[in-house]
């Protein structure tokens, strides 16, 4: 059996599905999402959900802040709930050199159209009074930061991509790809064949093993990452408000409320590869690792002095899954030899606004990534 599809997007995550609802809402009629098992599979379904507008980057910001008011908006868009929560957050700043980086950053900021207002301990305490501000300089405020559910976002996009045109098909993998005469794409999936124009590489943990296949290579690492949920905490319960999100650079790890407990989660110095490093199973699914605490206690004991509260609080779940990364920690963006696009490296809050062009003979796609009018 063989389908066409003029563009085939490779990956179920919410990266290959935002991909595909952005194609099929700039009028892209014949455009098809193939996923090894079933969409969030991977990264997306265990993943903390943290969105920001704020990057070092000015291109980034922009497109991080667009993806903030696409998940806000889109169950407007779709009718159905997806779990949008913009409740503001505070980056911290323990020294006066982290202020400084801060004003800098202000005004960068507010130049792309970005609200960014540098606070103090004070400030801080009075929208989250759980929070020791004892060592504090002061902070940043962003009223556009927030969470989402990543798997009622994903859902959402892919409701969304269906209405304009899309389709999807699940428990495909791909086991290899070759080049036609033609130059369009030949995908073998068992006894099924698809034929393309192009090829969208948004495989996640499996990016690099899906370039190869086209003689190509990104540099993705495939990482552990640790988050912890609490019990109800009565003071969060007894809150009129929800609490904002926290983001301490200085001591590298994120809190947020989640329900009427606190999630958060830190950056370790001692990180692991998954996988030992080596290539993930096709048969990941929706799977976790063991915990491994012990490389976390630096991490830890910094948050609980930051959050006193914690030391007399349950813990629920703990969550170790895989992220991947590129080495600079930057989204892997852009064309790739033949008619193929790669986005990996990519996070919940990196999502890209997508139009495309009709192939000429030489450079046929034309992607745009930032703010949409």
């Amino acid at each position: 059996m063989k389908t066409f599809s003029r563009i085939i997007v490779i990956g179920g995550g919410i990266v290959g599905v935002s991909t595909l609802y952005h194609l099929a809402r700039a009028g892209e009629k014949e455009v098809l999402l193939l996923e090894r098992l079933a969409l969030t599979s991977g990264a997306t379904w265990h993943a903390a959900g943290n969105v920001h507008t704020q990057s070092a980057y000015k291109n980034l910001s922009a497109l991080q802040a667009y993806s903030l008011r696409l998940y806000d908006g889109l169950e407007a868009e779709i009718g159905q709930k997806v779990g949008s929560h913009i409740v503001g957050g505070f980056f911290l700043a323990q020294t006066k050199k982290r202020m400084e980086e801060f004003k800098y950053l202000a005004g960068k900021f507010r130049s792309i159209g970005l609200e960014y207002d540098l606070v103090s301990p004070s400030e801080i305490k009075s929208k989250f009074p759980l929070l020791n501000v004892t060592d504090l300089e002061g902070g940043a405020w962003d009223p556009e930061e927030g969470y989402v559910d990543p798997y009622s976002v994903t859902m959402g996009l892919a409701t969304a991509a269906k209405k304009y045109g899309a389709k999807i098909i699940e428990n495909t993998q791909i086991d290899a790809i070759n080049r036609l005469p033609s130059g369009h794409w030949e995908l073998t999936s068992g006894d099924h064949i698809f034929e393309c124009e192009i090829i969208v590489n948004c495989a996640g943990f499996w990016a690099r093993e899906v370039a190869e296949m086209i003689n190509t290579s990104v540099p993705i690492t495939n990482m552990e990452h640790h988050y912890l949920v609490t019990e109800n905490i009565p003071t969060v319960e007894a809150l009129h408000n929800e609490l904002p999100v926290i983001r301490d650079t200085d001591s590298h790890f994120y809190l947020r409320q989640e329900s009427n407990g606190l999630l958060f989660g830190s950056w370790e110095k001692d990180c692991r590869a998954a996988w030992n490093g080596k290539s993930a199973p096709w048969s990941f699914g929706q799977e976790l690792f063991n915990n491994d605490l012990a490389r976390l206690e630096e991490n830890l004991a910094m948050i609980f002095h930051r959050l006193p509260e914690l030391h007399s609080t349950g813990i629920k779940q703990i969550t170790n899954g895989a992220i991947s990364f590129s080495p600079d920690g930057r989204p892997i963006v852009g064309p790739m030899p033949g008619r193929s696009w790669v986005f990996c490296g990519v996070w919940i809050c990196w999502r890209y606004s997508t139009s495309w062009r009709s192939w000429t003979s030489n450079v046929t796609v034309d992607i745009k990534w930032g703010t949409r009018t």
